[in-house]
């Protein structure tokens, strides 16, 4: 992993064990146009429903296995497979194993980050666990 602080998230709902994930973040390049991060959520473990705006991004599984909901069809994923998620497009995905995905993409913008979950404020409510 690169030699970063990981950023563990709940997105404010205090429950890390089902809602996460972890993210180390390789680059957010906004005035280059690129962010590149790795994505770790852990056996059961699901990044919520969301959607941007502005960001494009692909996901690329590294390890173990995803399971991803996208525009309301669900797949599994394995090492290898690659994503591309669409800008408005709803998307979550639940780790099946401690899976590790890269995540390339236009530069993150922390509000540009729409939950289904109304518990959870525009832009993540990006803190660490609250644990």
């Amino acid at each position: 992993m690169p030699a970063v602080e990981p950023l563990v998230l709940d997105f404010g709902l205090g429950e890390f064990d089902k809602t996460g994930p972890i993210e180390y973040w390789v680059a957010n390049e906004e005035a280059a146009g690129y962010c590149g991060r790795f994505l770790l959520v852990f056996d059961g473990q699901t990044c919520p429903k969301h959607h941007h705006k502005a960001k494009l991004e692909t996901f690329f599984v590294v390890k173990d296995q995803i399971e991803i909901e996208y525009d309301g069809h669900v797949r599994g994923m394995d090492p290898g497979d690659t994503l591309r998620i669409a800008c408005g497009h709803l998307h979550q995905f639940t780790g099946c194993g401690a899976a590790l995905l890269l995540e390339v993409s236009r530069p993150c913008v922390i509000d540009d980050n729409y939950f289904a979950e109304p518990r959870i404020p525009i832009g993540g409510n990006y803190c660490g666990d609250s644990r």
